[in-house]
């Protein structure tokens, strides 16, 4: 016999534990859900403009100006920004609130730093003075 689950609220996330595949198939998320768990990282209305009003406006701006944005407005969304922190053009930011970047990091143009997954163990903590390279990847999913 089927057994009716309850629907998510809309400030459920994944929950511990839980696969980001298995979360993908969850009949009870709706494409919205599903879209804030694997981008923002959170179901939240605050969480979401912030991602999307910083991180998609800001990652293609180039020049001095989006530079020195970057800089100002990318410490809303993460996790932990530390001091001196350059951010390239064309990041690919995913769950930015399970990020940590310590001081005097270079993230260089067109990087990938992806922290989707499982909230308990999927994130990513950069340490001081690291520089990533251009094209750069770091990914972790469930990890």
């Amino acid at each position: 016999m089927h057994k009716e689950r309850a629907p998510l609220t809309r400030e459920q996330t994944m929950t511990p534990g839980q696969s980001l595949i298995s979360n993908m198939k969850d009949e009870r998320s709706s494409a919205w859900q599903k879209y804030l768990d694997v981008f923002v990282g959170e179901r939240s209305i605050l969480a979401f403009l912030k991602y999307e009003m910083v991180i998609s406006f800001l990652s293609v701006l180039p020049g001095a100006l989006g530079f020195f944005l970057r800089s100002r407005l990318y410490k809303l969304v993460f996790k932990h920004v530390g001091k001196g922190v350059f951010f390239g053009q064309n990041l690919t930011i995913r769950c930015p609130g399970r990020i940590s970047i310590g001081d005097h990091v270079i993230l260089d143009d067109n990087l990938v730093l992806d922290a989707k997954g499982s909230p308990d163990v999927s994130y990513i903590s950069l340490g001081d003075n690291i520089f990533i390279g251009r094209g750069g990847m770091l990914s972790c999913s469930n990890a």
